[in-house]
């Protein structure tokens, strides 16, 4: 029996080997496929397929060729291959990327860094006050106590403010900070709603809540057009409202109600049977050809009420006679309005 052999075609320079075609192929090591954390295998994309058919076409030439030369052979394609895939220039540019990216992130964090201590110690250059009409400007930069060449961002906004709203005239303040270093103060005043008088002159202002207001030296009492108050015993006490309640209630009362406001020419706290500290009068305003006003009896609540049933009976009844004088008119009675009119001691009730 004549065997027949085989010789390897004498490639890539390496020496001639004889196999035969029974002779099992060596197996090549493959990488065991790892699951996905939920257990599917990895989803399958174009670029995913096309990876996987170069690769496979790769191993196949590789199994073909390690017969031949085996694994450790000086095959000029098997050491190619083996260069391109350890000496990968991608894996350099990659760590390029990511030195080049971490050294941007870091520039931009100490510029930021820099910004930051920049903008942090700006001085206060100039405080400006805006709104303030009736408190000096002067008065309310001395009580927020903030002095030019203190870092501008390190003050705190709502201090200042506080100490702002110290002044009397001042009902609420807002501060800002500025890049150019001006620290701005916006205020906004109280607005007077009626006059204490005593001992024959002009002594506070009162406010709509019952906060006193000073009245300026130099300035009148008829700077604002609002009824006098007569009869409080209290001083001025800046920052604290009025003791009297049923005054604070009657003004809160006159400033949501325009009409009433515009017939009330004085206030006067007066005795009452059921509170002799708390009892209001009121003094309405003359009409045309009229030398007296007419005193009204409110009492010592539910002024709401009271000043719409006035209003009412102003225009019903005394407006429209021009010749009776209302000398009273008496709101204390529940759905009833008495009143006394000319010289007459009689009183006429009349429904509300």
């Amino acid at each position: 029996m004549i065997s027949s052999s085989r010789s390897a075609p004498a490639t890539c320079g390496a020496t001639e080997s004889v196999f035969s075609k029974s002779s099992p192929r060596a197996a090549w090591p493959r990488r065991p496929r790892v699951p996905t954390p939920t257990g599917r295998p990895p989803r399958t994309t174009p670029c995913n397929r096309r990876r996987r058919r170069k690769n496979r076409r790769r191993r196949t030439r590789l199994r073909n060729l390690q017969p031949l030369y085996g694994r450790d052979a000086s095959c000029p394609y098997l050491m190619a291959k083996t260069d391109a895939h350890t000496d990968d220039p991608s894996g350099g540019r990659r760590w390029a990327r990511l030195a080049g990216a971490a050294l941007v992130t870091a520039a931009v964090l100490g510029a930021a860094v820099l910004g930051w201590r920049w903008h942090r110690n700006i001085p206060v250059r100039q405080v400006v006050v805006d709104g303030a009409a009736r408190a000096a400007p002067d008065s309310l930069k001395a009580l927020a106590r903030v002095d030019t060449g203190q870092a501008l961002y390190r003050l705190r906004p709502r201090r200042v403010a506080d100490r702002a709203e110290r002044h009397p005239w001042v009902r609420k303040a807002g501060v800002s900070r500025h890049a150019d270093g001006t620290l701005r103060i916006a205020v906004t005043e109280r607005t007077p709603a009626a006059l204490v008088w005593q001992d024959g002159e002009a002594a506070y202002y009162l406010d709509a809540a019952g906060y006193p207001l000073p009245v300026a030296p130099d300035s009148s009492a008829a700077a604002f057009d609002v009824p006098l108050v007569r009869g409080l015993a209290e001083s001025f006490q800046p920052l604290a409202p009025t003791e009297h309640d049923a005054l604070r209630r009657l003004l809160t009362a006159l400033e949501k109600q325009a009409d009433a406001r515009a017939l009330v020419s004085e206030i006067r706290t007066t005795a009452d049977s059921d509170d002799s500290s708390q009892a209001l009068q009121l003094r309405t305003v003359p009409l045309a050809g009229r030398a007296r006003s007419a005193e009204v009896h409110l009492g010592t609540g539910a002024f709401p009420e009271k000043l719409r049933r006035l209003v009412a009976f102003w225009q019903q009844a005394v407006k429209e006679q021009p010749q009776t004088a209302f000398h009273e008119i008496d709101l204390r009675f529940d759905g009833q309005i008495v009143a006394r009119q000319d010289s007459l001691a009689s009183a006429s009730p009349l429904d509300s």
